[in-house]
């Protein structure tokens, strides 16, 4: 089970939810997104290294990061 962090063009936010509502693992039809890759969607753009992913509003500056050591936002 994982955290839930929501990127918008506004900024970055980790709201609390319900227990019901809390992200489940992805279905098998979406795809890894590999080490050195990136994906971009519109004004957003995440990136994987062996550190983990950062994702980030390309026009705001705003993002986050998701490491072992937890979520950090920027």
């Amino acid at each position: 089970m994982g955290l839930l962090v929501r990127l918008t063009a506004e900024g970055v936010s980790q709201p609390c939810v319900p227990t019901g509502d809390e992200p489940v693992a992805a279905p098998a039809v979406v795809g890894e997104l590999a080490y050195g890759e990136s994906k971009s969607a519109g004004t957003f753009e995440c990136v994987s290294d062996e550190t983990g992913m950062g994702c980030q509003d390309t026009e705001s500056g705003a993002g986050f990061n998701v490491r072992r050591a937890g979520i950090t936002t920027f």
